[in-house]
C-alpha cells in the first residue's frame, strides 16, 4: 500500500539585538544548523544557538521514535537566555485505552519506546503536559491569551492527506507569564497535536511544538524582531532526500521496486517542502505584519518584515533591516562587508 511520509521541520526563530527597541540598523547571518546541515537560518550576530538534529537510538529507547530525525534547537539573546526561541521534538506517545491489550500498560509506562498516555486536546497538552515539563521551578503561571490556530490546522489537513489512515490534527497557541529566577515573562507557545488514526491503535504525537519568550514588559517589542526571521529557514534538498529515504527503510514502508521507492522519495520531498513553507507563513501570520520584497541577488520573492524602512541582502544571504534611508552597508567600516543590494518591495 502506497503511503505519503512527512517530516515537518518548521522552524520559529527570532532576531534581534540585545536591546529590546528596535534599532536603527541590525545585521543577520546565515548559519547551518551544526549537526546535519539539515538547513540554514538567519541569526543576528551576536546571538547564540544550542543543539540541533538528534537521532534516537532504537535499541535503548525503543523502534517508534527512532523513525524520524528530531529537531530540539534553541536560538538565544545571552547567556540567561533572557529572550529565546526553543523548537522541541515531535514525540510519539501511545494511548493504551485503544488497544485491547491496554490493561499491561498503565499510564506514565513505556511501550515500544513511547510514552503512555491517553489522548488530549492540544490546548490540555499545552498548558498541563508541556508547561510543567519545560518549566518545572517557575511560579505565578498565568495565561493571558488563546490565539486562533485553524490555519495552521488546514494546512496539516490540506498536506498531510492520508484519508485511509483517518488521521486527525489539533492545533493552539496561547500566551502566557511566569516568573523565573525572580525575572517576569512572556512567552507563547504554537503545537500541533496528531491522532495517527485507528490502524495504529492509538498513537499520536506533538508537532510543531515551538515556544518563543521575552521580559513580559518588552515582548510586544519583541515580536517585530520574531517576524523577521521566521522564513528564512532554507532546508538543505539532498538531508530533506535522504532523510526521507531513511524514514522509509525504518519504517519498513518500502514499494516493491526502487523505482517505485525513487517516486515515492521525489514525490514526498517536494510535499515536505511546501507543507513546510506553508506551516512557516502560517505561523508568521499569528505574530505580526510581513512584506514580499524582490531579491536583487536571486530574482526570488521573498518574505520579511515590514518594521524598517530598508531591507539589504548579499549573495551570501546575509540580510540587513535599516530605518536609515542614507545609510549604505556596503560604506560602513564597522560591518566590513560588501556585496550588499536593496530589495524593493514586491507590488
Amino acid at each position: 500500500m502506497k503511503r505519503k511520509l512527512f517530516f515537518i521541520l518548521a522552524i520559529l526563530v527570532p532576531m534581534s539585538s540585545i536591546h529590546c527597541q528596535k534599532q536603527t540598523s541590525l545585521f543577520l547571518k546565515r548559519i547551518q544548523e551544526p549537526r546535519e546541515q539539515a538547513f540554514s537560518i538567519l541569526l543576528p550576530a551576536n546571538w547564540s544557538y544550542s543543539g540541533g538534529i538528534e537521532r534516537v537510538n532504537p535499541i535503548i529507547s525503543g523502534p517508534a521514535n527512532a523513525i524520524e530525525a528530531k529537531l530540539d534547537f534553541s536560538i538565544f539573546s545571552d547567556a540567561q537566555r533572557s529572550v529565546e526561541i526553543h523548537w522541541y521534538p515531535d514525540n510519539y506517545y501511545y494511548d493504551a485505552s485503544q488497544s485491547p491489550a491496554g490493561a499491561m500498560f498503565p499510564e506514565g509506562s513505556n511501550y515500544n519506546g513511547m510514552l503512555v498516555l491517553r489522548k488530549r486536546p492540544a490546548s490540555y497538552f499545552v498548558k498541563n503536559d508541556f508547561i510543567k515539563y519545560v518549566h518545572p521551578g517557575i511560579s505565578k503561571l498565568s495565561f493571558v491569551t488563546e490565539h486562533e490556530a485553524e490555519s495552521l490546522e488546514k494546512v496539516f489537513k490540506d498536506f498531510d492527506k492520508l484519508p485511509q489512515m483517518g488521521m486527525s490534527f489539533d492545533a493552539f497557541v496561547c500566551d502566557y507569564n511566569y516568573t523565573e529566577r525572580g525575572i517576569n515573562f512572556r512567552e507563547r507557545v504554537i503545537c500541533v497535536l496528531i491522532d495517527m488514526g485507528p490502524y495504529t491503535a492509538g498513537m499520536w504525537k506533538n508537532s510543531n511544538t515551538i515556544s518563543f519568550r521575552a521580559p513580559a514588559g518588552d515582548f510586544q517589542k519583541w515580536e517585530p524582531v520574531f517576524s523577521m526571521i521566521l522564513q528564512s529557514v532554507i532546508l538543505n534538498p539532498e538531508w530533506v532526500r535522504k532523510e526521507i529515504q531513511g524514514q522509509i527503510q525504518r519504517g519498513q514502508i518500502m514499494a516493491g521496486t526502487m523505482k517505485e521507492v525513487e517516486r515515492m522519495d521525489q514525490e514526498m520531498q517536494q510535499a515536505h517542502i511546501k507543507t513546510n513553507a506553508e506551516i512557516n507563513r502560517q505561523s508568521f501570520l499569528l505574530l505580526t505584519d510581513k512584506e514580499d520584497y524582490l531579491n536583487p541577488h536571486t530574482g526570488q520573492i521573498e518574505t520579511g518584515s515590514n518594521q524598517w524602512n530598508n531591507r539589504w541582502v548579499d549573495d551570501l544571504g546575509n540580510v540587513l533591516y535599516t530605518d536609515a534611508n542614507e545609510y549604505n552597508p556596503n560604506l560602513d567600516i564597522e560591518l566590513n562587508m560588501t556585496g550588499f543590494k536593496k530589495c524593493s518591495i514586491k507590488k
